[in-house]
């Protein structure tokens, strides 16, 4: 098993961390829940911060004379520059961080589809961010944030939870100024990149074998195609490809039969059928038994704990970009 270091994550303080919601009331959210052991979460209300009550009346982002205000219903009082200089303030008082866990569609921490108002008080077909996640977001565009709502889908999650680890080993590396490590990174991750991007994968991999620059601008340039491959999720015919790579350093220790199970795995993951988990279990009980050390130490096997994969959730829906 991994030795994970535990991440720095942002998240809103009424996602199972305080009753600071506008209601008083605090919102369940199993991910937040299920990942407190595993996370150093990092709690903030800004509504709350900048001296609203609990309860209080609710806000909304209203569009007027071209520009988003941060209005409270019924009192229409105005918070605009509180909620923006308390965002720059804060966000320069803590350490850098991994990740982020926001409520959706909250006018201060909605990272997306978060409603827009007239100055009348009618909804408009605008959608935005709120204003606290706006600046998280400028800030940290390139670390995983998600809101606790998408964390509900599978594909989503263990795709947060897959760049969360991945970056925080990266500045381990980064941090240690080591270009043995550097080329130890990513020969451990060939095959989750292979994964992800397999064109930013190949550029990485001559980023590190090029030992003719120093250290430092080559940890930058990596980073930025680090980051650009790990912009999206996997796809289930890139996974099938990696899968069919790892099959080859085993395949002529087994089975027949096994080698059958195997494919037809393949096939019941291709059709949605079954999760990723199925085939790989397969081929890591494999690793193991004829101890292929090189794939042992594949970080595609195991990107997060294994405790935090949930395996009973398939691809009902797809709404990664919802």
């Amino acid at each position: 098993m991994r030795n994970f270091k535990k991440p720095d994550v942002l998240v809103s303080k009424c996602l199972e961390h305080g009753r600071c919601r506008y209601d008083g009331q605090m919102i369940s959210s199993d991910f937040v829940k299920n990942t407190k052991k595993y996370f150093n979460y990092v709690p903030v209300c800004p509504e709350v911060e900048i001296g609203l009550s609990i309860p209080r009346n609710s806000l909304k982002i209203v569009f007027e004379n071209e520009k988003f205000e941060f209005i409270q219903n019924i009192t229409n009082n105005n918070y605009t520059s509180k909620i923006t200089q308390f965002s720059s303030d804060f966000l320069d008082s803590i350490e850098n961080i991994d990740g982020a866990v926001l409520k959706h569609k909250s006018p201060s921490c909605g990272i997306k589809n978060v409603k827009v108002y007239t100055a009348k008080g009618n909804p408009t077909n605008q959608k935005t961010e709120g204003f606290f996640a706006k600046e998280v977001l400028y800030r940290y565009s390139d670390i995983a944030i998600e809101e606790e709502s998408r964390l509900r889908n599978k594909r989503i999650k263990d795709h947060f939870l897959t760049k969360l680890y991945t970056i925080k080993d990266f500045k381990e590396v980064k941090e240690s100024e080591s270009i043995k490590n550097l080329i130890e990174f990513h020969t451990n991750n060939k095959f989750l990149f292979m994964a992800y991007n397999q064109k930013q994968k190949d550029v990485l991999g001559n980023i590190v074998g090029n030992h003719n620059k120093n250290f430092d601008k080559i940890i930058k340039l990596y980073e930025k195609h680090l980051q650009l491959l790990l912009k999206r999720p996997s796809a289930i015919g890139s996974n099938i490809n990696v899968l069919m790579h790892i099959f080859g350093y085993i395949s002529n220790k087994i089975s027949k039969d096994e080698k059958s199970l195997f494919i037809d795995s393949l096939q019941r993951y291709h059709d949605e059928l079954d999760c990723l988990c199925v085939p790989i279990i397969l081929l890591k009980s494999w690793v193991i038994r004829f101890n292929v050390d090189y794939l042992k130490k594949q970080t595609y096997f195991e990107p997060f704990p294994q405790e935090l994969a949930d395996n009973s959730e398939m691809f009902k829906r797809d709404y990664w970009n919802d």
